[in-house]
């Protein structure tokens, strides 16, 4: 690289090539951000990226990455003939599996010579491609295609402070000793369950430790005195679990999806409570088990200091009990319950928790330090839910899905933020009086909204379900109970996207004709609906007709999206169609997305430019070629119509605007 030579004001010289003239160490983390090839692309620029590329302390080389192994082995005898080892801090290879017991041999070769050369290495990640995952039984394994790593991964690298491997054997080493490793991952490993122990102890301050679906373990047995973070993935059940780890902070337990792993009693049942030492617990997750009634409530005893369990995926089997002072945080979803959890924990700050509806009842719960609440496919007890200050005083997020026999919801909370409804069959009537409350989803059939009062800034989502059945009688009260929650939601929200149905969307036409539109003090509109519901233009109309006051409107039909921006309107104290918000007056700007070129979305494009004087700029995109010329077209013949505009092509969108008139 010949870098230019300029002069500054103190008459010396300097390189402008600012790149090259930052150090080493910094060049190199650079370097890091890219990917492997392009990282020694930067060797042939000069000398100095030459020497910086030989000394880079990272090697990260990936076989789906070059056309042949043959390719792949080139490169990494390469790396070892030029690189300077000796600054190696990290080393990542993924190697794709099957292999033949040739390349395992000069594969453990190569990784052995890194071993002995690297004097400051900090992180090894070899993996071996998955497919083991696939495999049930060790038996099942053609050891000849496995990868055996040499001894020396294990003996006396100092500096190591993070060890992952994945998809190959390990065989005993009788000295384990990597005194700065912090981090250890296995998975899909073949192991002996006396090295795993040996292992664990050679590591006097490892930190997090994962073994995941690892062959050859049926008894975990683990005392270490600074071990924080534990992950146990099974293959096959426990036979038996000891643990001594006095720091313990998390443990995640779970199992192979459609394993046949027997249920938890057996390692965390009352009879194995006093081989399991970590007072310390605070986070606990199963997944993809059974558990027995027993375990459950034996982890509270266990674990005294335990504040978040997680339950997800699992067969929980008869009437299990959990009760707790300290738990704050509980989860339980996805899981197959024969009877309801018995819960009792007055503390708790946050429920998820998910029932199949073949499940019993749930009891109502009234929680005084709950602050969020997510109840999925729930049959309550009671056909009122009241969520007061009195019951949940620190609530502020509420999801209520799939929830049967509730047909009324009342709250009145003072700190609620986020409120969301989905598809609770049996509600009628919605009574909500939130003043911080800042979002609201609903999704399903229209319910009578008596009462809404929230935060100014609310932000509100409807998707609402056609009406059932098809007289005028059905149909009058859908429109009347349509207006009146349309009318009490935008009393408070800035914001509300609307989704319908077709037979919802259909009924827009009746609610433009009020004299008094429901959604009034509205600020920012958006409809979604089918094909073929009515015409874009008296969707406009509609979307129009329901609101005075909007800055934004935006109606979605199937992948076409057409938005519209206003012109801030003073508000009035006389809220009348006649001072409806008029694309003729206050229409500034169009935007449109998945323009086709049909029929109705170029008279749509007519009607702007013709009726909307003050639209300083219409923008059309489309994908297609073709579609590009119509457009380009259109807004030639749009010139003879509006004056002084401009039309500029930027790619996949058009962009068509004038001066005002």
């Amino acid at each position: 690289m010949n870098a230019k030579k300029v002069k500054v004001g103190t008459g010396k010289k300097i390189d402008d090539d600012l790149l090259s003239s930052l150090p080493d160490d910094m060049l190199h983390h650079i370097m890091s951000l890219l990917p492997a090839r392009s990282a020694a692309s930067t060797s042939i620029l000069s000398q100095r990226w030459e020497k910086l590329w030989l000394s880079f302390p990272s090697i990260n080389l990936d076989e789906i990455n070059f056309a042949s192994r043959q390719e792949f082995w080139d490169c990494l005898r390469s790396t070892l003939a030029n690189r300077d080892l000796s600054a190696l801090q990290n080393l990542c290879l993924r190697i794709i599996l099957p292999g033949t017991a040739r390349f395992y041999q000069d594969f453990c070769k190569f990784l052995n010579t890194v071993l002995v050369k690297s004097k400051i290495l900090k992180e090894l990640d070899i993996e071996f491609s998955e497919h083991l995952f696939f495999v049930w039984r060790q038996e099942d394994l053609l050891s000849e295609r496995i990868c055996v790593l040499p001894k020396k991964t294990f003996h006396s690298i100092s500096h190591l402070s993070v060890l992952s491997l994945k998809g190959c054997r390990v065989k005993s080493c009788p000295h384990v000793n990597l005194p700065s490793l912090k981090t250890l991952l296995m998975e899909n490993v073949i192991l002996a369950e006396e090295f795993l122990e040996a292992l664990v102890n050679g590591c006097p301050v490892l930190d997090t430790m994962s073994v995941k679906y690892c062959f050859g373990i049926k008894k975990i047995q683990i005392c270490h005195p600074t071990l924080k973070n534990l992950v146990i993935g099974l293959r096959i059940s426990l036979e038996s679990l000891e643990l001594n780890v006095p720091c313990l902070k998390s443990i995640k337990l779970f199992a192979l999806v459609d394993s046949e792993i027997d249920g938890l009693e057996e390692i965390l049942g009352p009879n194995n409570s006093k081989k399991i030492i970590a007072r310390n617990l605070e986070a606990l997750c199963f997944k993809h088990l059974t558990i027995e009634p027993k375990v459950l409530h034996n982890v509270i005893l266990i674990f005294p200091n335990l504040g978040k369990l997680a339950v997800k995926f699992c067969e929980v089997l008869d009437s299990a009990r959990l009760h707790s002072q300290n738990l704050t945080i509980l989860k339980i979803t996805d899981c197959v319950l024969s009877d309801e959890v018995d819960i009792r924990v007055p503390n708790l700050q946050n429920i998820d928790y998910l029932q199949n509806p073949k499940g019993a009842q749930l009891d109502y719960m009234a929680f005084m330090h709950l602050r969020s609440i997510s109840l999925d496919g729930i049959y309550v007890n009671f056909r009122v839910i009241y969520i007061s200050n009195s019951i949940c005083p620190n609530l502020v997020y509420l999801r209520l899905a799939f929830c049967m026999n509730m047909t009324q919801l009342r709250v009145s909370n003072d700190k609620l933020e986020s409120l969301e409804v989905y598809e609770c069959g049996d509600l009628e009537c919605c009574l909500i009086v939130a003043p911080q409350l800042l979002a609201f989803s609903y999704t399903g059939h229209l319910v009578r909204v008596a009462r809404f009062r929230a935060s100014c800034n609310l932000n509100v989502m409807l998707h609402l379900n056609e009406s059932e059945g098809d007289d005028e009688l059905v149909e009058a009260q859908f429109i009347k109970v349509l207006k009146e929650s349309l009318h009490n939601v935008s009393m408070a929200a800035a914001r509300t996207d609307i989704k319908l149905s077709y037979r919802c969307a259909k009924s827009l036409t009746m609610i433009k004709d009020v004299p008094i539109p429901p959604m009034s003090l509205i600020q920012s509109l958006k409809v979604v609906t089918h094909t073929g519901v009515m015409g874009l233009q008296d969707l406009l109309s509609c979307s129009l007709g329901i609101s005075i006051y909007c800055n934004t409107i935006s109606i979605n039909v199937s992948r076409f999206m057409c938005t519209l921006e206003f012109q801030e309107i003073k508000k009035s104290s006389l809220v009348h169609k006649s001072n409806l918000t008029r694309v003729e007056d206050h229409l500034v700007r169009v935007e449109m997305k998945g323009f086709t070129g049909d029929d109705e979305q170029v008279d749509l494009v007519k009607y702007f430019v013709v009726n909307a004087p003050h639209m300083r700029h219409l923008v059309i995109w489309m994908k297609r070629q073709e579609t590009r010329e119509l457009c380009n077209e259109l807004c030639r013949q749009l010139l003879h119509i509006s004056g002084s505009c401009d039309i500029a092509t930027h790619g996949n969108y058009v962009v068509f605007s004038r001066n005002e008139i």
